[in-house]
């Protein structure tokens, strides 16, 4: 399983014949996508096909895509980034020092940072807790990348040596060996993805 996903959370398009929320879905079930595994959530209805996430993945080395309709509220982005039940409570140490932030929503199994609000959406960053068995995957074509304020005030507190790529960007990894990007920002922190 990749050790990350891109979800989108669309409100339901009432107005027209097809919603952006069906058109995404059946984007996502065409070539070179295909069916991953899906994930009834746990609070709602499981008798209504949209309260499951369907994954998709077009190459082992991209994330995961789902979209999901949300009723009320802002639309999302969320990444997420799945972590193995040994090293789940380190990463959210790991990630909350690098986004400089506690998690908004904090649950036994998942977390959620609130990054950026834009005009029409959020960007969210989310860490997952796998099942024992399941370990993730790391994906060579993503890997998370963050600015940060003050570099050198973060590099001393990670577990894992930080290693300097230029005057600006570093480089580490999470505590199930990710690669993790981090750039030197004057702008404050604020995370992105590359």
């Amino acid at each position: 399983m990749p050790c990350s996903a891109l979800t989108l959370f669309l409100q339901e398009d009432r107005d027209i014949e097809v919603d952006r929320l069906t058109k995404c879905t059946e984007y996502l079930s065409t070539p070179p996508w295909k069916f991953h595994h899906s994930e009834w959530v746990s609070s709602g209805d499981q008798r209504f096909p949209r309260n499951c996430h369907d994954y998709f993945m077009s190459h082992e080395d991209l994330p995961l895509c789902c979209a999901q309709q949300i009723v009320h509220g802002e639309e999302v982005l969320r990444v997420v980034k799945f972590v193995t039940v040994r090293n789940w409570s380190d990463n959210v140490q790991f990630y909350s020092r690098i986004l400089g932030q506690h998690p908004d929503v904090n649950k036994a199994d998942f977390v959620i940072f609130t990054l950026e609000h834009h005009a029409h959406f959020v960007v969210q960053f989310s860490l997952k807790k796998l099942p024992e068995e399941v370990v993730p995957r790391s994906t060579r074509q993503m890997v998370l990348s963050f600015k940060v304020h003050d570099i050198g005030a973060l590099v001393p507190l990670l577990h894992a040596e930080c290693h300097q790529m230029n005057s600006t960007h570093w480089v580490t990894v999470d505590f199930d060996g990710n690669e993790v990007f981090i750039e030197q920002s004057a702008q404050g922190r604020k995370s992105c993805m590359g």
